[in-house]
């Protein structure tokens, strides 16, 4: 019985290594191989999106003082995603509710999920869904802004990485942090 699960497990693990060498480029084949093949090696190494921006980076980006707990929630499943969470009341919306307006008071929020080995039809498909796109040049290949969901997705090679941002009141403050997020996100993808 052992032998009969022995060999099949074997098997695949040469499988694998066979796969895995046949993937890495030749050293010489171009002059920038080395940075592509770090590049691919760090993209295939991402096992968390919380693997992307360390607690200090995020810390640092928003301005969260030391005092301030970060609360950091690391989703699994089929795509790696990573939640941040500070503060309370720093988030003003409002919601209507019974025909009144109602200020609503939320703690800052930040959300990344990325999507790998995927292409154009993923990027297209998943933004497909923001009322008041934005297309922003110069982040991947593509990337568009969505306000209502205060979300950046941007296709990066066959990773496809949304950044959604509330933590501020102001959606374009919101902005500006998602694109600077996503500029960072790129050269670790």
């Amino acid at each position: 019985m052992r032998t009969a699960l022995f060999l099949p497990l074997l098997l695949s693990c040469g499988l694998l290594a066979a796969c895995n060498t046949a993937d890495t480029p030749a050293a010489d084949a171009t002059p920038n191989a080395a940075p592509k093949a770090a590049a691919k090696e760090n993209a295939r190494a991402l096992s968390s999106a919380c693997q992307i921006f360390s607690n200090d980076d995020i810390r640092a980006h928003f301005g969260i003082d030391a005092a301030t707990e970060l609360k950091v929630d690391e989703g699994g499943g089929a795509f790696p995603s990573c939640s941040y969470e500070w503060g309370t009341d720093l988030v003003v919306r409002t919601i209507r509710a019974g025909g009144q307006e109602i200020q609503v008071r939320d703690p800052a929020k930040l959300m990344l999920v990325v999507v790998r080995g995927v292409g154009p039809e993923a990027f297209e498909a998943s933004t497909s869904v923001y009322k008041d796109a934005q297309d922003i040049p110069g982040i991947g290949e593509q990337a568009r802004w969505g306000t209502a969901m205060s979300q950046l997705t941007f296709l990066s090679g066959s990773n496809l990485v949304h950044i959604n941002v509330k933590a501020d009141s102001d959606p374009e403050t919101n902005r500006q942090k998602a694109i600077e997020l996503a500029q960072g996100a790129l050269r670790k993808l």
